[in-house]
């Protein structure tokens, strides 16, 4: 009786052991292809930055062993995190690479596009000039998730097909479709479309979605704008219809009668006002380069927080890194300000190009500390846009070459 108690007590102990110890190993090879830390916090697996939980489709298992299967082994970058190691050596080719595995994964296990992932690396990507695999699949992808809602008539479920996403997926789509082919494809303009009917006769759209993360999930205006750019980088043709002239003059009107509060919202009218000069004026173009280039730090950098105003809050947590320059403040500073006129050899921007080179970390990504307050740990994710904010300011500048730092930055 005895041996038989003790052989059923070692089999369930067993079983419970073997059980542990698969699971252990599907989340860790999950971390490690898709470079995120999930050990750690594997709910979070499933949110996006702005909190939800992301729609998936069938089983949470089969997603992850088809995510294994089909995505290549990754470096082990890691979570994002301020204590990674800096590179020895600036390249344009580690971050493009690093950017192209990120957003290849995101899509991949988030089955969405996001506006700091993949919705604003078709942008960086198209600025690269560089067809490949990675910006083919990116495009089919974004075309497909929009044209889902458009053609198919799917129904937004939570952040799933939300009007924030709909939105920046068109208009991303449309500037970079403009700045490869110079053409509006079919499945873009049914997009576009799809979104300007939902837009409110005030200019803006109904519920997007704010949950004090900013820049992008915090206030109407930053979807405005980015579709004001969308729109005035369209091919002529397609932007004198009569349904999208309504659209812009929306829009405009929005923008006259919600003037910009900060600097981010400065800076994303003096990237459109490139292809729109009603957006703004002289004078105010003036006056909001100034705005940026005096927010610039000692150090050559900018920081995200600075772009904002008092309700950009930093996580409430004492993090005394708020006022730091991050890759996401300094290279949105040097893109806008590239469209606004200012030459790349302008001294300030010299130094601005100088700290990106600086501090660009082993991976090939900058990292970004988030901006919302949360309970629970941020995954910084805005250090994905950061990252290709960096890019796209770095090709502006004519940086692509790699370059060994004399004086390659230490970990404190």
């Amino acid at each position: 009786m005895r041996r038989e108690k003790l052989f059923l007590f070692l089999c369930v102990f067993g079983f419970f052991f073997l059980a542990n110890a698969v699971t252990n190993f599907q989340v860790k090879g999950l971390g490690q292809t898709v470079g995120l830390d999930l050990p750690s916090d594997i709910v979070d697996d499933c949110i996006h930055q702005d909190g939800h939980e992301s729609q998936t489709n069938g089983n949470q298992d089969d997603r992850v062993l088809k995510t294994r299967r089909e995505t290549p082994q990754q470096n082990n970058w890691g979570a994002n995190r301020p204590n990674e190691t800096f590179a020895k050596t600036f390249s344009l080719d580690q971050a493009v690479h690093f950017m192209d595995a990120t957003s290849r994964n995101w899509q991949e296990r988030r089955n969405c596009v996001t506006c700091h992932t993949n919705g604003l690396y078709m942008i960086g990507q198209a600025m690269l000039r560089r067809p490949s695999s990675d910006s083919e699949s990116l495009r089919e992808y974004a075309e497909s998730y929009i044209g889902d809602f458009v053609t198919q008539d799917r129904k937004a479920t939570g952040q799933f097909g939300s009007i924030e996403g709909l939105v920046t997926t068109a208009a991303c789509l449309a500037i970079s479709e403009q700045l490869t082919d110079k053409t509006l494809q079919p499945a873009t303009k049914k997009g576009l479309d799809f979104v300007l009917a939902k837009q409110e006769p005030t200019g803006q759209w109904k519920n997007w979605l704010k949950c004090d993360w900013p820049p992008y999930e915090h206030d109407d205006h930053f979807g405005v704008s980015l579709m004001a750019i969308a729109l005035a980088m369209a091919d002529e043709e397609y932007r004198e219809t009569p349904f999208v002239k309504l659209g812009m003059q929306r829009i405009e009107s929005y923008l006259r009668k919600t003037p910009p509060v900060n600097a981010h919202q400065k800076g994303m009218l003096l990237w459109g006002a490139k292809y729109n000069n009603k957006l703004i004026t002289e004078k105010q173009k003036k006056a909001w380069k100034d705005d940026l280039l005096a927010l610039q730090r000692k150090d050559g950098g900018w920081s995200l927080l600075s772009l904002g105003d008092a309700s950009w809050k930093r996580a409430g947590n004492g993090n005394p890194q708020g006022s730091n320059s991050d890759a996401y403040g300094t290279g949105f500073a040097i893109f806008v300000l590239r469209q606004a006129g200012v030459q790349a050899s302008n001294p300030s921007l010299v130094r601005a190009i100088e700290w990106l080179k600086s501090n660009q970390r082993a991976s090939g990504r900058w990292f970004v500390r988030s901006l919302k307050i949360r309970k629970r740990p941020s995954k910084h994710y805005i250090s994905h846009a950061g990252t290709t904010f960096a890019i796209m300011a770095l090709v502006e500048c004519g940086h692509t070459v790699a370059e060994k730092l004399p004086k390659p930055r230490v970990n404190q």
